[in-house]
């Protein structure tokens, strides 16, 4: 719980929280690093620096076209793995716990809960 706490995107370590005992705790670890890490700041809209951007672009803008292909699909990608490194929500996280998911195998192999016939 505390690798959590304090690097709830997983830049620096990985952890795996499937094992968690205290289904409480880890929801309640899940939603705390949320609110101290949450998806708004990510998306907070940054200030741009004009001058900079503008020279990046044109040095881009001077490189073959092949070149600039690869580099827009390389940011393409590392945009998309940061988005996947965000801190997940509660539900989605306890979603994954070991326990949870041979739970619902159980079901998924017994039929289900019977439930009555809905005419």
């Amino acid at each position: 719980m505390k690798l959590l706490e304090l690097d709830p995107e997983q830049k620096h370590v990985n952890y795996d929280v499937s094992a968690a005992g205290d289904f409480k705790q880890l929801w309640n670890a899940v939603a705390e690093a949320r609110r101290s890490h949450g998806t708004q700041a990510d998306q907070a809209p940054l200030y741009q620096l004009a001058g900079s951007a503008r020279h990046l672009d044109q040095n881009q803008a001077a490189l073959p076209s092949e070149l600039r292909q690869q580099i827009e699909q390389y940011q393409t990608m590392m945009s998309s793995v940061g988005l996947q490194q965000r801190v997940q929500s509660p539900p989605l996280v306890l979603g994954k716990h070991r326990l949870l998911i041979q739970i619902g195998q159980l079901i998924a192999v017994d039929g289900g809960p019977d439930l009555p016939d809905e005419e």
